[in-house]
């Protein structure tokens, strides 16, 4: 593989599952910013504590992913890797070359310009990225953190939620909306549908996502303020049941109708990109919770 011509660079990175659908002058303008790096076995892709100011298309060798000094993940060429923490500028994990390698270095700023310039990446990546983690069991994770104590904060009752202003301090409360410029912000507070939700079952595990709820009054079993929003980017199954039992004030949004809005505010919609990297984080985080808890379970108690 040539990664001194910048036609071989693009054809690489189009065969990326992240990459992969793009019109390929969008890929061509990460593949013309990108460096070939040549690795030996132990090199430092991305060091813990580093700033993410780039992530890595790896063409050969095979790379592990350290969380906190804790190796979580290897993985093999052809991968991305470092994408969702360059995104959310996560500084806590480390990737390290298992054995002579071959990658891309594709600066943070290039895929940020890229998202500003064409929103139709953004949607892309939003899709892509859902879809890929729940081929690695995002949903059933997605389960696990739905059945802890909620987060939910309640919002003041009683308030006019007719009031530009009252919808607006709501969305402002709302912790992924809360990256969003005051613009944003604005253009989802007028658009956004009131409506009241009697006791019912709203949707069911595995519906479709197309739409999410702020919650204005009342309290959601699971997701606290915001109900819905993953499954809505990413058009993927729900993860969960949404029953109303008491009633419930909400604002209801569909997912094209906050893309239209992204659209028009570049700035929100890589926010909100980055945001999605960080739950994407957060997540896979659990996930190695959750595994090494199971193996803590299963050890005799002589070894503990």
């Amino acid at each position: 593989m040539n990664f001194a011509d910048p036609v071989e660079r693009l054809l690489f990175l189009q065969q990326l599952p992240l990459l992969r659908g793009l019109a390929s002058h969008r890929v061509a303008l990460l593949a013309e910013a990108a460096e070939e790096c040549i690795l030996q076995e132990g090199d430092s892709l991305i060091a813990e504590g580093d700033p993410r100011d780039s992530f890595f298309a790896a063409a050969r060798g095979r790379y592990r992913l350290l969380f906190e000094g804790r190796p979580v993940w290897d993985a093999e060429a052809p991968v991305l890797l470092g994408l969702f923490e360059a995104l959310a500028d996560d500084r806590r994990t480390r990737i390290i070359a298992l054995e002579p390698g071959l990658a891309l270095r594709i600066p943070r700023a290039a895929l940020r310009d890229l998202v500003e310039d064409a929103f139709d990446v953004v949607e892309h990546l939003l899709r892509e990225a859902g879809e890929m983690l729940a081929l690695q069991d995002w949903l059933e994770v997605s389960r696990l953190l739905a059945t802890r104590p909620s987060v939910h904060r309640e919002l003041p009752g009683g308030k006019n939620w007719n009031s530009f202003v009252a919808r607006l301090s709501a969305l402002r409360a709302a912790p992924v909306l809360r990256s969003f410029d005051f613009d944003s912000l604005g253009h989802l507070a007028r658009r956004g549908v009131v409506a009241q939700l009697s006791p019912q079952t709203v949707w069911q595990s595995g519906d479709l996502g197309g739409h999410f709820y702020v919650v204005l009054e009342g309290r959601p079993p699971t997701g606290g303020i915001l109900v819905g929003l993953l499954e809505a980017l990413a058009e993927a199954p729900r993860f969960h049941d949404f029953v109303v039992e008491d009633g419930m004030t909400v604002m209801r949004f569909d997912r094209d109708m906050l893309f239209d809005v992204l659209e028009d505010h570049p700035t929100s919609a890589f926010a909100l990109l980055s945001t999605f990297a960080t739950l994407v984080i957060e997540l896979f985080v659990a996930r190695d919770h959750l595994r090494l808890h199971a193996a803590e379970e299963l050890r005799d108690p002589g070894d503990r």
